[in-house]
């Protein structure tokens, strides 16, 4: 399963990674939050990413309009967020 790791947090990547060992493979990447969303999106499909971890307080954007154009896009993507609150 490749993977995405959208967090400035390398403890929470290397910790998920850990957990997620027997089924993540390929890419395990730390983006900034100044990603633009297009590229995130082109990454996504361009490496055939599977599994998506989406850090929201690293994000700093509104995450429910990428998440629905990453559906969009992969509908069989698994998607984890990680929240600091929810409100």
């Amino acid at each position: 399963m490749n993977s995405l790791f959208l967090t400035r947090e390398p403890l929470l990547v290397e910790g998920l990674t850990t957990l997620l060992s027997k089924k993540v493979s390929g890419l395990s990447l730390n983006v900034v939050a100044e990603i633009e969303e297009e590229d995130l999106l082109g990454l996504t499909v361009e490496k055939g990413i599977d599994l998506f971890v989406l850090d929201t307080v690293s994000y700093r954007k509104i995450s429910t309009d990428l998440v629905k154009k990453l559906r969009a896009k992969i509908p069989s993507l698994k998607i984890i967020f990680i929240y600091d609150i929810i409100s």
